[in-house]
């Protein structure tokens, strides 16, 4: 018999932090969308992926290659950051996740807030 243990996050606590996730079709696309969102204080990082996709669009399979940003910012920029996503990006449905971060660094938290507003 396998011991499993289980771990239950309490999502009712509030991060302050967040990673928000989207993807676009060129490398040039994703670099600019970067340079935006860092300029605009939306983000104090992001970080590019080279990645392969799969997924349902118009009914088919779709495979194809993508980049994957993953923004740095403070949990209370979510909305301002989704809005300047959605009217910045090339998609007619981008991608815009948002992934808490519950611990990290304390002098990297503080940069990030150094640099977003």
């Amino acid at each position: 018999m396998y011991d499993i243990n289980i771990v239950i996050f309490d999502f009712m606590v509030k991060p302050s932090y967040v990673l928000c996730l989207t993807t676009i079709d060129l490398a040039s696309r994703a670099d600019e969308l970067a340079a935006k969102i860092v300029k605009a204080k939306l983000g104090a990082c992001v970080s590019i992926h080279a990645i392969h996709s799969v997924y349902f669009w118009e009914d088919e399979i779709k495979k194809e290659p993508e980049y994957q940003l993953t923004i740095k910012t403070q949990a209370t920029l979510k909305g301002k950051l989704q809005k300047f996503i959605l009217d910045n990006h090339s998609y007619d449905l981008p991608e815009v996740i948002f992934i808490p971060i519950l611990e990290g660094a304390t002098n990297y938290l503080k940069w990030i807030t150094k640099n977003t507003d």
